[in-house]
């Protein structure tokens, strides 16, 4: 006999302490959990592809002082960061390394950033 399972609405706190123990991805939806489904190659064409063109416009914020892409493929972390009206790419690959965020005083070790994260290994 199948049981049926219990709904039962769940705040912002609750869904986000649930997807950082989840090992797929789900959304919140008016404080339901509903699964997402894995992103195709095109999916993520168009997301990259989205990304580039508002890193372009996000460039022209006069109050962005860090703009970060993460890979999820592979450990690599973009830093840009914009010192004296110019932006200096820095470029991490190494679960060692430590991004520094000195704008909001914050520090990111990517074996934080990219834990129970299978990635492949350079």
């Amino acid at each position: 006999m199948a049981s049926v399972a219990a709904h039962t609405h769940l705040t912002p706190e609750e869904y986000l302490a649930f997807e950082r123990k989840a090992t797929t991805k789900h959304e919140y939806l008016n404080g339901q959990i509903v699964a997402m489904s894995g992103a195709s190659f095109a999916h993520n064409f168009i997301t990259v592809n989205i990304a580039t063109s508002l890193f372009e416009h996000y460039q022209q914020i006069v109050s962005l002082k860090d703009y970060i892409l993460i890979s999820q493929d592979e450990v690599r972390v973009e830093h840009y960061c914009c010192q004296e009206s110019k932006w200096l790419q820095t470029e991490f690959q190494g679960l060692e390394d430590v991004l520094s965020l000195l704008s909001i005083g914050c520090e990111l070790r990517l074996s934080d950033i990219y834990r129970r994260v299978k990635v492949a290994s350079g």
